[in-house]
Parts: structure tokens; sequence; C-alpha cells
């Protein structure tokens, strides 16, 4: 009878929720639409990670230097060979 009380209170219940992953990061406007390469820009929105070195911005497909990062704001270096394309973040592998 007590092995049965310990079994019984060492179970685990399906209401507990799982874990949720990460949202998604989503840009909401960037500052200048247009610069020279070299120069930084302003990408702000939302669910950014606030460390440099785990996100990933693309411009037309050229991975850009991210300079700084908030959870809502990253300036990063405009890359050589860029041309027109869009500008997209990735942050934790989302």
């Amino acid at each position: 009878l007590s092995l049965m009380a310990i079994l019984t209170g060492c179970r685990t219940t399906s209401d507990d929720p799982a874990p949720q992953p990460p949202a998604a990061p989503t840009i909401t406007a960037i500052d200048p639409a247009t610069a020279p390469v070299g120069s930084t820009i302003s990408v702000s929105g939302t669910n950014f990670s606030t460390n440099p070195a785990s996100t990933t911005v693309t411009i037309g497909g050229v991975v850009a230097t991210v300079v700084s990062a908030t959870d809502t704001r990253l300036v990063v270096t405009v890359p050589e060979g860029v041309g027109n394309g869009p500008v997209t973040v990735t942050t934790g592998g989302q």
C-alpha cells in the first residue's frame, strides 16, 4: 500500500501546458529605406534577440553584420554586394 502511494504521487498530468517556442521575429520598419554599402540602417520590429551573435539579418539575400540588438531594434551594416531585395531577420532559427 505504501508503494502505491509513492507511485501515484510521482505521476505527471496532461494538464501541464507544453512550453511554447519563441515567437518568430517580425519587421515593422526599416530606416532609412535605402542606404549605401558600409552605412548602418535600423530595423525595428518585435521578438528580436538581444544577442547580436544569435541574430541573422539579410538584405537582398546577403548577410549583414548586426552592430547592436534589442528586442525591438537592430542596427546593421549594409554589406558589400547587396542590391535591391527584402530584409529578413532570423533569431534562434526562426
